[in-house]
């Protein structure tokens, strides 16, 4: 997740540039961003049942490709907005 989210940062940094407004779109996507993130804090947490332990492949080890495939999504849409609104770094 981590490879793959640094990939997408550069390739969200890049994009900003590309973003018309002047800024003023991104300011406002950070906005909602924050805004979203803060909703969610503030809620109150459903019932949390512990998940199931995921069952050793073939090979030993604990992932499957479905794992590893949401891993790779949520870092490419991770790495994409941090890099896209300059969350974290200087753009």
């Amino acid at each position: 997740m981590g490879a793959v989210g640094a990939v997408s940062a550069v390739g969200g940094s890049l994009l900003s540039h590309v973003v018309p407004g002047g800024g003023h779109v991104l300011m406002v996507m950070t906005a909602g961003l924050v805004a979203f993130t803060a909703w969610r804090m503030g809620r109150s947490p459903r019932g949390v049942e512990s998940p199931e332990p995921l069952a050793a492949a073939p090979d030993g080890s604990h992932h499957s490709r479905e794992h590893t495939w949401k891993l790779a999504v949520t870092g490419v849409g991770a790495g994409g907005l941090s890099g896209l609104l300059g969350v974290g770094a200087a753009s």
